[in-house]
């Protein structure tokens, strides 16, 4: 299983220079945020190779939820200059008809505990190898509950550097066991 402060998975959902939404992130600060993982020796690997890759030194799968056309118009030329890969977890109904995303429960979502035992119990009997989350609490990794730091529109470079960072990471996984 690789280590905690070695394997980090980013969860992104839109970039975007106009959308002040939470879950939009600039441009440049997206460019910035893999910049500067690729200078403390990260490097892309997709999320299924970081949940279940052999440990391989610094690793970063950068993923992005919802599946959003700025992903393709504004975080691939970042990842392509990079030489980086992503993951994209799409929900299949919404991609294929370029609808709004929309569901019963949708007003729910924040209060909703999403990735309970019960959840992972369905998603290996139904033959999955990977599954992220983006907990409340840091929990340990796991290949079907595999946590993702989130990335959002408020965040600023210090607040990110938190996030990526091996020891806070380390010690989120400590105050919550």
């Amino acid at each position: 299983m690789p280590d905690v402060g070695d394997t980090l998975v980013l969860c992104y959902h839109a970039i975007s220079e106009r959308w002040p939404a939470d879950l939009s992130v600039r441009p440049a600060a997206f460019s910035r945020q893999l910049a500067f993982l690729a200078d403390r020796g990260y490097r892309a690997v997709t999320f299924e190779e970081a949940v279940g890759g052999p440990d391989a030194g610094r690793r970063v799968a950068v993923t992005f939820d919802d599946a959003f056309t700025s992903v393709v118009t504004a975080a691939k030329p970042v990842l392509d200059r990079l030489g980086w890969v992503a993951t994209v977890f799409a929900v299949s109904r919404f991609a294929a008809t370029g609808g709004r995303l929309r569901w019963d429960g949708i007003a729910h979502w924040e209060t909703t505990e999403h990735c309970d035992e019960r959840v992972i119990a369905a998603a290996a009997r139904a033959g999955y190898r990977a599954a992220a989350a983006l907990p409340a609490h840091w929990e340990n990794p796991r290949p079907l509950a595999w946590p993702r730091a989130g990335i959002y529109h408020p965040d600023d470079f210090r607040r990110f550097r938190l996030k990526v960072s091996p020891a806070v990471r380390r010690v989120r996984l400590l105050l919550h066991r």
